[in-house]
């Protein structure tokens, strides 16, 4: 009965303990409805129309969703090398314009590195060898990337290796304002400037040229009411045994601080070179019958459920 009693308070204890450290950096689940939109403008000649774009991630490093619901039927989900998508597709669609909206309700969390970490098991070997790979946009293995890797110095763990990257990319590149197209690692280095995607290859592309597993983030940058497409990247500390988000662009201008990560991010990709998506970021479109069409997508902050008002649109519930 000792022995008995013994044991069920170390479990206590455990447990109380284990609470207690996920409470220091974790706050109550404030969740909140957003809409993003597509609005459409077809030709009188189009034919179709195939919108397709990642499945937000139920559990992501900075945010957590709980229900995802759309306002059309027409569409599937599927699932490819592990990631899932959701595409609308439309047969002779209405001509000139309309919308369709998806709707997520998100809960931001955000991130401090003074916080305990939140501990993950280590990619498996696959995966490893993927997260270090050299792949379009991010050339890891070529000569100016490996060179520039080399410069930069390594720290006590690899957290500090990935600070003293933002560092030197900080030093290396400028702001080019939002760009049309993308330059890749190798060039955005060469040419010293980029936006937030040249920002996140280079820092991926020298993360893993220095032996640290990073991968490219595409998503959405909430703020208050207004949003842009944007990308950061995460790194695997083996130290902490958790992913480190960081944003280097932003780190570059003075937005926010290495290893502070505000409440505002939602993440759609893990992926930087998505078949699926055409070799894009957010989504991809393809209109037949025509060859340019307008579409143009936005994000609408919601102060209720899209289901808690009488409407005559029928929502569906994607899973």
């Amino acid at each position: 009965m000792k022995v008995y009693r013994c044991f069920l308070y170390i479990i206590i204890c455990f447990c109380t303990c284990a609470w207690g450290q996920e409470g220091q950096h974790t706050n109550p689940p404030l969740w909140q409805w957003y809409e993003i939109r597509w609005d459409i403008d077809l030709p009188k000649d189009a034919d179709s129309i195939r919108l397709t774009l990642p499945f937000p991630p139920e559990k992501a490093r900075l945010h957590g969703i709980s229900e995802v619901l759309t306002d059309t039927q027409a569409f599937t989900t599927f699932t490819d090398s592990g990631r899932k998508y959701i595409r609308y597709s439309l047969d002779n669609p209405q001509k000139g314009k309309f919308s369709i909206s998806l709707y997520l309700k998100v809960w931001l969390k955000g991130y401090d590195l003074n916080n305990p970490p939140l501990v993950v098991a280590r990619p498996g070997f696959f995966a490893r060898k993927q997260l270090l790979a050299a792949e379009k946009n991010i050339e890891s293995d070529s000569e100016l990337i490996r060179k520039a890797a080399e410069v930069i110095a390594d720290g006590e763990n690899d957290v500090e290796t990935a600070r003293n990257i933002v560092i030197y990319i900080k030093k290396q590149l400028k702001y080019s304002g939002l760009s049309r197209g993308t330059l890749g690692a190798e060039s955005a280095l060469t040419k010293g400037k980029g936006d937030c995607t040249e920002y996140t290859d280079l820092f991926v592309a020298l993360a893993r040229a220095k032996g640290i597993m990073a991968r490219h983030i595409s998503g959405l940058l909430v703020r208050g009411s207004s949003f842009s497409g944007h990308s950061w990247a995460e790194f695997y500390s083996t130290g902490r045994r958790e992913w480190v988000p960081v944003d280097p662009l932003h780190i570059a201008i003075g937005a926010t601080g290495f290893g502070i990560m505000e409440a505002n991010y939602i993440t759609l990709s893990a992926s930087r070179n998505d078949r699926n998506l055409n070799y894009g970021l957010l989504y991809h479109w393809k209109i037949d019958g025509v060859k340019k069409a307008n579409v143009r997508m936005s994000l609408k902050k919601l102060d209720h459920s899209p289901v808690a008002v009488p409407s005559s649109t029928l929502f569906s519930r994607i899973q």
